[in-house]
């Protein structure tokens, strides 16, 4: 999901690869995967904007760090 979600934004789908990254981190989070989740901000890392189609992608990481219940 995540290589698919490079891919997307790789091509200038930037919306639609936050998108999948964020069901990752939800599948991660689930799952209590941290390879998962550590994959998900590899990918936030990897993206250099702070476009709209990337804050949700940032909300939704920063609740589940300040959740700290993973």
């Amino acid at each position: 999901m995540l290589d698919h979600a490079r891919v997307l934004a790789c091509t200038g789908q930037i919306a639609h690869g936050c998108a999948l990254a964020t069901e990752a981190l939800q599948i991660g989070h689930d799952y209590g995967s941290e390879r998962i989740i550590a994959g998900v901000r590899a990918f936030r890392a990897e993206l250099s904007s702070r476009a709209a189609d990337i804050r949700a992608l940032d909300e939704t990481l920063t609740a589940f760090y300040q959740e700290e219940t993973w």
